[in-house]
């Protein structure tokens, strides 16, 4: 259900602004719709190399932790 509401959406936004708005609106939207994913794309590959390398820095215990916190692994690794 979720998914062919979706695809409607999809199909009938740039319909439905041509029709209301003229082509003009049109291109102005899908370039917005482009130049936006773009940068979602850029921030998301950035983001998940970011939380790969503190990943992987935590699991060389390079992490310095107090006393009372024994297994590091647990508390920083595991989800809650």
């Amino acid at each position: 259900m979720h998914r062919k509401l979706k695809l409607i959406k999809v199909i009938f936004t740039p319909l439905t602004l041509g029709g209301l708005f003229g082509p003009k609106a049109v291109s102005g939207y899908l370039a917005g719709v482009i130049v936006s994913g773009v940068q979602m794309a850029i921030s998301s590959s950035n983001s998940g190399g970011a939380w790969d390398n503190a990943k992987k820095y935590i699991e060389a215990k390079n992490l310095k932790v107090s006393d009372q916190d024994n297994d590091i692994n647990d508390k920083f690794l595991t989800p809650n």
